[in-house]
């Protein structure tokens, strides 16, 4: 039995279409899934506002910034150590506030140290120190670098969060400075 070309040619061509139309209804599908609902856009644009909000109501400034000298066992190490003053610039205190330090090693995760703060009123300001140390149930665990390591570009980030609505106060470069315990 013999197909003639005009059955095979209408044939390729109902399944052309048909591939062509599958294809074209998996395009718009995949394209309307990916665009957010309104409701997903709300809750972004109200949460960009309360980020901002908190950015506007803090004030983070650097006091110092450098290394804390430390004997562990026989050798010295540096523990990174940063001193920052927190202000609530806002009409009306905030509560339950965390604060963050993040040290990082070119890039690498070194340590953090986070401080919560119950109340910080109008207009007040607070000194806040921030060092590697790990709490054990004994007693405390700093985690520093050798002398050569401190060579290193040493980085900080400082963050705050209150209320799961978390936002970066500033970054910067250790140098390498020694500072008192």
């Amino acid at each position: 039995m013999k197909l003639n070309p005009l059955v095979w040619g209408k044939n390729l061509a109902i399944v052309l279409a048909s591939l062509a139309i599958f294809a074209a209804a998996v395009f718009v599908l995949s394209y309307l899934a990916s665009i957010p609902s309104t409701k997903l856009k709300r809750a972004y644009e109200q949460r960009k506002q309360e980020e901002e909000r908190l950015r506007g109501f803090l004030d983070c400034t650097v006091v110092d910034s450098g290394w804390q000298k430390r004997l562990a066992g026989v050798e010295e190490i540096y523990v990174p150590l940063i001193k920052i003053n927190l202000t609530n610039k806002s009409s009306e205190g905030l509560n339950n506030i965390t604060v963050r330090a993040y040290f990082m090693v070119e890039n690498q995760s070194l340590c953090f140290d986070s401080v919560s703060i119950q109340k910080l009123d109008s207009g007040r300001s607070t000194e806040l120190t921030f060092r590697c140390v790990e709490s054990l149930g004994f007693g405390i665990f700093f985690k520093g670098l050798t002398l050569i390591q401190t060579t290193k570009r040493i980085s900080y980030e400082i963050s705050a969060a209150i209320n799961n609505v978390s936002v970066s106060l500033g970054r910067g470069d250790l140098k390498f400075n020694l500072l008192l315990p």
